[in-house]
């Protein structure tokens, strides 16, 4: 029998850290309507950022629900084809090794294009 000790891949935490430090660093520096797409069950990105956020809304099928902070919106749900919210409604987006997961990600994509404030 084999016996699985890592839940994750060994580099996967320290390359998370990575991938969130870029992401913070290129967002404005300004309280943000920020859409997370794909954001995994922890919502570690959201927690990080806290006071520069005006809201945070993630979209995951894996969310764990449980007590999220008042500016956080999650939708637990997987994305097809279209980002259930409106047109203009977002300052920026963030994906973090999710694109590659979509059955679409063109239409994903254009989207997430869709939702961004001009």
């Amino acid at each position: 029998m084999v016996m699985n000790f890592f839940k994750e891949a060994i580099l996967e935490p320290p390359a998370r850290w990575v991938r969130f430090r870029r992401s913070i660093e290129l967002l404005p520096k300004k309280k943000l309507v920020l859409l997370d797409l794909g954001r995994g069950p922890g919502g570690e990105l959201g927690l990080v950022l806290g006071d520069r956020l005006k809201k945070y809304i993630a979209i995951d099928s894996l969310f764990v629900v449980g007590r999220v902070p008042k500016h956080w919106q999650v939708i637990k749900r997987t994305l097809i084809k279209k980002i259930p919210l409106p047109a203009e409604s977002v300052d920026a987006v963030v994906s973090i090794a999710f694109i590659e997961h979509v059955d679409h990600p063109r239409e994903i994509m254009v989207e997430a294009v869709r939702v961004l404030k001009p």
